[in-house]
């Protein structure tokens, strides 16, 4: 009775074999908001990336972060496990819609998502239990005989080095009683959390000669039966040894790489950074290393320039790291980036931005200057931008009045001549992936310039694909993109189409009104253009201003909208999105077809 009072508290929902918990305290989002379409990805994603584990993690965001696990039953076959968790993903929206945070056990599956940090987080509720009404007569005995297995089982998973948390056993009780067991945790929690979750699972095992419970909560679960249940795990197991002896082999091999190539990294070991490239291009690959240690910074004479990193000097913060002001010695104002030591993707995006910024020119892109590595510091050092983020103008009511039409529209071209150069005419083709205001810089002369490749993409001209789907959402999440990941320019020219509109409006796409009721800016732009009311898109202060031409304005938002139309394939090049822009086109097709996530009113 008591665990009936404890379940009907959770809201705790069973059917035809699956379990549910549709999390109150999370509230809910909204259609076509970010926290959807990242949940829409995480569910595309998680059947076709489990691999030899059966699990996979996501995380997404910000500005609306989210974060989901899957996990198979260890003994399932991949084709089954992906089977699972595909009927898993087409089930949890319906049993729990539009709720931030949910969880769902089918039998031989689990699906979760949340919009805090699950990855790694013991987590030992909503806790189920779904015992077996039929019992053994010799209770103490078969208890006893539980508990030792039990026990013995929850060692043994929580000291798993195989990349898989997971012990299945069986014992004897007598000549026609059995206990056959598999308990498993989330690959991703310590072994003490395992541990610890496992211990609370088997507190809460009814013993009174059950002869068939199971036990479950997000992080861990058991079940003990009195008929052999598991499949096999064979090959699932085979497939870990495989990994593991290609591991291990691996550190063979890496170990007599040091040994063979000791004496050029004794000759290199001041160079905390490189550019690593084939055998073949010893040479180039000399002149890569000196052009990057000539860009490196002493860590004393960056905290001397911020004043030890003061929070008077900081310009904003991101996500993964703060910005902050500073002079050097020389009287020379820079902007210095200093990454996040919690950040799980520092390192990655320190590197792709040096590497990558390090060796682009053009007026229209935030120039690096340097670089520090010391320690946990890691630092960028870049060209100091006077007038700081288009952010600080575009969306401030006052500021924004210091942006007439002339000043916008050159704002617009420079960012579309900093796109195709990133597209077409660099030494390396690059996706930004996270075009938006706040990454566009101004420099005293109000002249655009696109920072903070952190997130950037190297392209070798043919679509392709990542499992990864990373940027700002309302900018960055075209449904090709957001939905099946697939990669290719045709992103940032999206996500320029939404930057037009905002730098015409004056309003952020994610806070969108119409009058008093809100709504999607894509949405209202192309109703608009379809009415023949488009100039409703343009900022009062435009409007009302002498500066500019109405006829020039509607060009930009037909481009925009061209842009953020829903099939990439209909999208302009940045090439001929240029031409448009200069008037050099002289035919701008029309009407635009409807836009990614329009949304019906």
């Amino acid at each position: 009775m008591a665990m009936l009072t404890y379940l009907a508290i959770l809201f705790l929902v069973k059917v035809d074999a699956q379990t549910y918990y549709c999390f109150e305290n999370g509230g809910n989002y909204t259609e076509l908001s970010a926290y959807q379409m990242s949940l829409q990805s995480f569910l595309n994603f998680a059947p076709f990336n489990l691999g030899y584990r059966g699990f996979f993690n996501f995380s997404a965001g910000p500005p609306d972060p989210i974060a989901g696990i899957a996990l198979c039953r260890a003994d399932l076959q991949l084709q089954d496990c992906e089977a699972c968790v595909q009927n898993a993903t087409d089930e949890i929206v319906k049993l729990c819609p539009f709720r931030r945070r949910a969880i769902l056990w089918r039998e031989n599956c689990t699906l979760r998502f949340s919009d805090v940090p699950i990855d790694g987080v013991l987590a030992l509720t909503p806790l189920v239990v779904l015992p077996n009404p039929a019992n053994v007569s010799i209770v103490q005995r078969f208890n006893a005989s539980l508990t030792r297995l039990l026990d013995d089982l929850r060692r043994q998973a929580a000291a798993s080095v195989l990349f898989m948390k997971v012990a299945v056993g069986n014992q004897t009780v007598a000549n026609s009683v059995n206990i056959y067991s598999m308990v498993q945790c989330t690959p991703d929690i310590s072994a003490g959390d395992c541990d610890r979750c496992l211990s609370n699972a088997f507190q809460q095992l009814p013993l009174n000669g059950s002869i068939g419970t199971t036990v479950l909560c997000p992080s861990c679960s058991l079940r003990a039966t009195g008929a052999a249940f598991i499949s096999s795990l064979s090959a699932r197991s085979k497939t870990i040894i495989v990994v593991v002896v290609v591991a291990v082999a691996g550190l063979v091999i890496a170990g007599c790489a040091v040994l063979v190539f000791r004496r050029r990294k004794i000759k290199k070991q001041k160079r905390p950074f490189e550019i690593i490239k084939n055998d073949d291009d010893d040479d180039d690959d000399d002149d890569e290393i000196r052009t990057v240690e000539s860009l490196q910074y002493e860590l004393g004479k960056i905290r001397a320039a911020t004043d030890d990193f003061s929070e008077a000097n900081e310009l904003g913060r991101g996500g993964f790291g703060v910005v902050y002001q500073g002079i050097l010695e020389n009287g020379k104002k820079i902007a210095v980036k200093r990454l996040s030591s919690s950040s799980d993707q520092g390192d990655l995006e320190f590197k792709n931005e040096v590497l990558v910024m390090a060796k682009l020119q053009h007026k229209n892109l935030l120039k690096i200057l340097g670089f520090t590595i010391e320690g946990t510091e890691r630092l960028l050092i870049y060209q100091f931008a006077e007038n700081l983020s288009l952010d600080r103008f575009i969306f401030d009511p006052v500021k924004r009045s210091q942006l007439g039409w002339d000043q916008r529209y050159k704002i617009i071209e420079g960012i579309a001549q900093g796109l195709l150069y990133l597209h077409e005419d660099s030494r390396f083709r690059i996706i930004h992936r996270d075009l938006k205001p706040s990454n566009v810089l101004l420099d005293g002369e109000m002249n655009p310039q696109i920072a903070d490749f952190g997130l950037a993409r190297l392209f070798d001209g043919t679509e392709t694909s990542t499992c990864r789907v990373v940027g700002t959402h309302g900018y960055m999440l075209p449904p090709e993109y957001a939905f099946r990941g697939h990669l290719s320019v045709k992103i940032d020219v999206y996500s320029f189409g939404v930057l037009i509109l905002e730098i015409i409006s004056g309003r952020k796409n994610s806070s969108f009104f119409d009058g008093d009721r809100e709504e999607d800016m894509l949405s209202f732009a192309w109703r608009s253009w379809q009415e023949g009311t488009a100039e409703s898109m343009i900022d009062p202060i435009l409007r009302e201003g002498s500066s500019g031409s109405s006829g020039d304005m509607l060009r930009c938002i037909h481009i925009g909208l061209l842009c953020v139309q829903e099939n990439a394939a209909d999208r302009p090049t940045m090439v001929s999105v240029v031409l448009m822009l200069n008037g050099s086109s002289n035919t701008i097709p029309t009407p635009p077809s409807r836009p990614a996530f329009f949304k019906q009113i």
